[in-house]
């Protein structure tokens, strides 16, 4: 398994490689940089142990307690279905089934839905996913703001581990300690911008960052 952090424009919560449209020279050693360690990666990752996961982690200021899932409607993680099925994708054997098992608000719910526009797949899983030559399954995931504020960050990380340790087992066939599941536990409620303004709180603690 590996990620790749990559938007420093959309959300300045999201850490990595921050070098997405940034019209600045500057930019350009960078990124070059980020995609040949992807490039090697993957091809490291598929030699070694012939199938792997890539997931490309951004932030999203829509929907604050939603985590969406992109890959083109199941095309990047075309290896993965073809191997175990279509529910490891649109099912309850899927990673996103996994994330909401540990307490995560996903999209698309039901699993096998359209995935919200906008969020369906960048550059990253169209280029390294398993319908291309390096045969990784990736998938990005957009994570709201309720994941990233540094109160419940931990929390979050943790889960997220713990579903990738599952999904190894499960999937990749690697070995893992078992142990009681990781749920999230929120230490403060957010809100985004759009939902605060709907719902119009009065006296609410909830964060709009």
């Amino acid at each position: 398994f590996f990620f790749q952090a990559e938007d420093g424009i959309r959300d300045k919560l999201v850490t990595g490689v921050q070098t997405c449209a940034l019209p600045i020279y500057s930019a350009k050693r960078i990124y070059e940089q980020s995609h040949d360690f992807l490039d090697q990666a993957c091809r490291d990752v598929k030699d070694k142990y012939h199938a792997g996961l890539l997931l490309d982690i951004h932030g999203q200021g829509s929907r604050a307690d939603t985590v969406f899932r992109g890959t083109k409607d199941g095309l990047t993680v075309q290896l993965l279905r073809e191997r175990f099925g279509e529910p490891t994708h649109g099912g309850d054997d899927s990673f996103l089934a996994m994330l909401r098992r540990r307490k995560f608000t996903v999209h698309p719910d039901p699993y096998d839905g359209a995935e919200q526009a906008g969020f369906t797949g960048g550059f990253i899983v169209r280029n390294y996913g398993s319908h291309s030559m390096y045969g990784i399954d990736a998938m990005q995931l957009e994570f709201g703001n309720l994941y990233r504020v540094a109160e419940n960050r931990e929390s979050a990380a943790a889960v997220l581990t713990d579903a990738v340790a599952e999904y190894a087992v499960t999937y990749l066939k690697l070995e893992s300690e078992k142990h009681e599941m990781v749920t999230f536990q929120p230490k403060v409620t957010v809100q985004s911008k759009a939902e605060a303004k709907a719902k119009k709180p009065q006296g609410s603690t909830a964060i709009s960052p």
